[in-house]
């Protein structure tokens, strides 16, 4: 039992000597490229932040929202819908989404961020909920799970899109859900468009 101890004790102090050594030898990388990697860090969150407007800018039919997540030539390839200038999409979506009334979802899930200097590679996973109408002009439910393929390019310390390729992954559709009925007969507060979503006056505060 003694011996076995004995190695026990040997074994963890190998190992804590691993770790402090390693330990060492990583903080002292990271010493050495310190800036590059806040400078890194601080890139991604702001690519983003773009692709958070652009989810409220669909959610709240946002046109200025929207289009301001695209640089003006930008281009989109929408899942086989749309192909052409990206503010134009926009444009020609905004009818569906007000139609909708708010009653839209889009939420995000992991980006991988490829960053090329003042240019970066993004894939971005989504999961989005709308209330459309088909083609027989009768309102339904729609969800979609996908990932935006984006080009996205700096200018002026700003990050926005240059490039888009949508992808859906999988869909369903549905007949459209009652919301007025409420929960368990309780009418409940729901989403709306801009500027009647109440998100908008909240922020729109100072206090």
């Amino acid at each position: 039992m003694q011996r076995v101890r004995q190695d026990l004790l040997g074994c963890r102090s190998t190992c804590h000597c691993e770790r402090q050594r390693q330990g060492k030898t990583s903080e002292a990388g990271r010493g050495m490229s310190g800036n590059n990697r806040i400078e890194e860090l601080c890139a991604k969150e702001d690519i983003r932040d773009c692709l958070r407007r652009y989810a409220r800018g669909v959610d709240r039919a946002d046109r200025d929202l929207l289009k301001g997540t695209y640089w003006p030539e930008a281009t989109e390839s929408h899942a086989g819908r749309f192909e052409g200038l990206a503010h134009d999409f926009v444009e020609g979506v905004l009818p569906q989404l007000l139609e909708g009334k708010g009653l839209a979802q889009k939420l995000l899930g992991q980006s991988y961020i490829e960053l090329l200097g003042e240019h970066a590679n993004v894939e971005t996973y989504f999961f989005s909920y709308n209330r459309i109408k088909n083609k027989a002009d009768v309102f339904i439910d729609l969800f979609v799970g996908g990932r935006y393929l984006d080009k996205m390019e700096r200018r002026n310390s700003e990050w926005r899109v240059a490039k888009r390729i949508v992808v859906f992954d999988w869909f369903r559709e549905g007949a459209a859900y009652d919301y007025q009925a409420g929960i368990l007969g309780n009418k409940r507060t729901m989403g709306n468009i801009a500027p009647i979503d109440p998100v908008y006056e909240l922020h729109s505060k100072k206090t």
